[in-house]
C-alpha cells in the first residue's frame, strides 16, 4: 500500500503517548504523515504520578511535559514512494495455520532418557 493511495489530509496519526506508566516516560513520539508530503514528529504529552528512574539513567523528576517540549521535528517525502505492508486477513490466517503445523501438538514428549552414572 503506496501512502498516495489513501484518501483524507492526514494519511497516518500514530500517538503513543503514555499515561501514568511506572516509571515515567518522557520520549514517547506523534508521528503525523500528510497527504501533502509534509509531516511532523514530536514528543507526545506525557504525564505520570511516577517519578522517572534516579540519576544516572533518568532524571528522578514525575513526568510532565507538553506537546514538543523535547523535540518536534517537520518532516517531507514522496507520499507515492512511501509503502506500507499491511497484511492482508487471509495471509494471517495463513501464516497462524502454517505456525500451528510447524510447531504442532505433540511436539513435546513426556518421555525422559535415563542416564547411566
Amino acid at each position: 500500500l503506496q501512502l498516495s493511495e489513501l484518501d483524507g489530509p492526514v494519511l497516518l496519526d500514530l500517538n503513543l503517548r503514555e499515561f501514568n506508566q511506572a516509571p515515567g516516560r518522557y520520549h514517547p513520539p506523534v508521528l503525523t504523515l500528510n497527504s501533502d508530503g509534509t509531516g511532523r514528529l514530536v514528543n507526545a504529552d506525557n504525564q505520570s504520578t511516577f517519578p522517572n528512574p534516579d540519576p544516572p539513567i533518568g532524571s528522578g523528576q514525575l513526568v510532565d511535559v507538553e506537546v514538543g517540549n523535547e523535540y518536534d521535528v517537520s518532516l517531507s517525502f514522496d507520499p507515492s514512494a512511501v509503502t506500507i505492508a499491511v497484511p492482508e486477513p487471509t495471509s494471517l490466517l495463513l501464516l497462524s495455520v502454517g505456525g500451528w503445523i510447524v510447531i504442532g501438538p505433540g511436539r513435546h514428549s513426556s518421555r525422559r532418557r535415563a542416564y547411566a552414572d
